[in-house]
């Protein structure tokens, strides 16, 4: 069969000898359209599926691979769009002075679990993408995630300009232009992959704006095929969206001047019809302002029937950030719900810990976690038990740390955890700023601690390269390499490693700017504990009995008093709380901390989970888009779908 040929996932499972289980959606839903069911086409600029493939950053690669996962486990009729990064994202280092140094190595397709989309006379499979006026080819790869084909977009085709080839060389490389070329290729060119491997039936997920240019290439497409005004295909595209915005931080919105979207887009201006004022106007929040720049995440709000943030601290700090998109309505009524992330619990959680849930819950538990992991059923493993669970992954983690590493570190201390890519929001460096105090926690023989960094700045960030070396030079100035440490090059495989075994992770980011977080969720997965501020998931999710709330969610007059506080509040929580608490050895066991590690575990199971994400998902957005295809690709049945679209967030009318 043709790579990436369609075949109907939901009924094809029951013809086969074996007759396997029935899928979620399949039970749930049963949806065909036609002969074929709707495709749920999900977009994204990188995806974390395993180390060995190095086409991801951080949280929302991971987020992405982790969704993927998920939508395998539970049948659902979904394919994903991405670019294939010859050089990926970079390999750190941290050289004899503290400072970061970034390392490109080559993803050679023979070392990783890729194929080539070839066509019916096994030639590669390639797409053309006019940007400025030429055209460029790119190749289909192929990664195939469980159930889930993940295609792959490639520009290093030997008929490209050199500066062509060099599109998808590097993750987040480059300068505006070369973000401008990628997320071409990425939008209009994932498109037109799927219509070359046979998908003509789809609904499409943008993750966060750098896919949005897809909707032009829907828009084009619907225009083409269905003989449609720009105006019309403008709104029947909408139907047929969804879109998830990640970060209320301003770096994380990508935006492209005028005179650049008009060198690129110069030919494809004229396959759609428009003028450049038009187009500039998809990306913009006042239409008319000839200074605004095009907004990637402006241009998806617009042009997608269902937005959502992704926690519901972040679905309200989203309606305020974008109200001036929508005028006419109150911050509650602007269309951006929430859908709060989840983690993919059979990746992150560390295998004894599954084998104790194995042992003590039914099988099903891990196919419907919410279900079969309650709170009532984890409290009946025995607190032995699960302490020596806890202890053999936290003695895998120091093993790790020293074969890996060559630093040693003791299992008995408690051990922090802080790992995450170091962008300066998230605030790395806050335990250091009262170096005296933190220095008495580190020496403090009653009560021991130790305490691991990990995690990459971006090659151009200098402020977060700075926190890097400010890190690494206290450890080095103080002695500590055996108290605090720092882990170059931080992966999926060290992750797995870190959340399974740290006793407590820190997370202090700055208030509301952490949109949701997903590390913290692994960490309570594995039986963790977290301290962090209120912002994210950790909102929803601390209850008193599972961790700690660092400082108070309240307004600050500069962030300095906010760093100073927020830190004072962390020395505190240690001091008097945590660490008291873990050296409890008033009996066998220390009960109370064990009773937090399965309130920990017991608090997450039944919510933070990418099934549980994937099912609100499906139930919000996808299924209600699904049952438009018909309307907006099968026919123009009710005349302009102008009268047929309501941006609220709910699927047309039928009546």
């Amino acid at each position: 069969m043709q790579p990436g040929a369609h075949t109907d996932i939901l009924s094809s499972m029951e013809e086969t000898d074996k007759k396997p289980e029935i899928s979620w959606f399949r039970k749930k839903y049963g949806i065909t359209v036609g002969d074929l069911p709707p495709t749920i086409a999900y977009f994204s600029a990188e995806f974390g599926i395993h180390e060995s493939l190095k086409i991801y950053s951080g949280g929302l690669g991971i987020l992405a691979g982790d969704h993927l996962k998920s939508a395998s486990d539970l049948g659902l009729p979904l394919v994903a769009v991405g670019l294939f990064y010859h050089q990926g994202y970079f390999n750190q280092s941290i050289n004899e002075s503290g400072h970061q140094e970034e390392v490109y190595l080559d993803n050679e397709p023979k070392k990783i679990p890729i194929e080539q989309c070839t066509d019916d006379v096994k030639k590669p499979l390639c797409i053309i993408i006019p940007i400025n006026k030429d055209l460029v080819s790119a190749y289909i790869w192929k990664v195939q995630v469980g159930r889930v084909s993940l295609y792959l977009l490639d520009s290093n085709h030997e008929a490209n300009k050199p500066e062509y080839r060099a599109i998808t060389d590097t993750l987040y490389g480059g300068d505006k232009e070369k973000r401008l070329c990628q997320e071409m290729v990425l939008g209009i060119g994932g498109v037109r992959a799927l219509q070359a491997l046979g998908y003509n039936n789809c609904i499409y997920h943008m993750n966060e704006g750098h896919s949005a240019f897809l909707v032009l290439e829907v828009i084009r497409s619907l225009m083409n095929t269905k003989n449609y005004s720009f105006k019309e295909a403008k709104t029947a595209c909408a139907r047929l969206c969804t879109f998830t915005t990640h970060t209320p931080v301003p770096a994380g919105h990508d935006t492209f001047n005028e005179k650049l979207i008009e060198d690129h887009f110069v030919e494809y201006l004229k396959e759609l019809g428009i003028s450049l004022n038009e187009f500039m106007a998809l990306g913009k929040i006042n239409e008319s302002d000839p200074q605004e720049n095009f907004n990637m995440t402006v241009c998806a709000l617009r042009s997608a029937q269902f937005c959502n943030g992704v926690s519901k601290l972040h679905g309200k700090t989203s309606r305020q950030m974008w109200m001036k998109l929508f005028p006419e309505k109150t911050e509650d009524q602007v269309p951006i719900i929430s859908i709060t992330n989840g983690v993919h619990h059979p990746t992150w959680m560390g295998r004894p810990m599954q084998e104790l849930l194995n042992k003590h819950l039914t099988p099903e538990w891990t196919k419907n976690p919410a279900e079969f992991a309650s709170r009532s059923t984890i409290e009946t493993i025995p607190d032995e038990s699960f302490s020596k669970v806890r202890v053999k992954m936290k003695e895998a983690l120091m093993q790790y740390i020293e074969k890996t590493h060559n630093l040693i570190l003791n299992p008995e201390y408690l051990t922090i955890g802080f790992a995450r890519r170091f962008a300066t929001y998230k605030r790395a460096g806050l335990l250091l700023q009262d170096s005296e105090q933190l220095l008495k926690l580190l020496t403090n023989t009653e009560h021991p601690l130790q305490i691991i960094y990990a995690g990459k700045a971006h090659p151009k960030d200098a402020k977060g390269k700075m926190l890097i070396h400010m890190i690494t030079s206290f450890i080095k100035e103080h002695n500590l390499k055996t108290k605090m440490i720092f882990l170059e090059n931080y992966d999926i495989s060290m992750a797995k490693f870190l959340v399974a075994g740290v006793d407590m992770w820190l997370n202090n980011p700055l208030r509301p700017q952490e949109a949701s977080g997903t590390s913290g969720m692994k960490v309570a997965f594995n039986g963790g504990l977290n301290a962090s501020i209120s912002d994210g998931w950790w909102e929803e999710a601390y209850n008193g009995k599972n961790g700690w709330i660092i400082g108070t969610p309240k307004e600050y007059k500069t962030i300095e008093e906010q760093n100073k506080e927020e830190a004072k509040s962390i020395y505190t929580l240690l001091e008097t709380q945590i660490l008291p608490l873990y050296y409890n050895q008033a009996s066998a066991f220390p009960h109370t901390w064990i009773s937090m590690n399965k309130e920990a575990l017991a608090s997450v199971c039944h919510y933070f989970s990418t099934h549980r994400m994937i099912q609100e998902y499906c139930d919000k957005a996808y299924v209600p888009l699904m049952k438009e295809v018909t309307k907006v690709c099968h026919s123009r049945e009710g005349g302009n779908p102008e009268t047929k679209f309501n941006k609220t967030g709910s699927p047309p009318s039928r009546e």
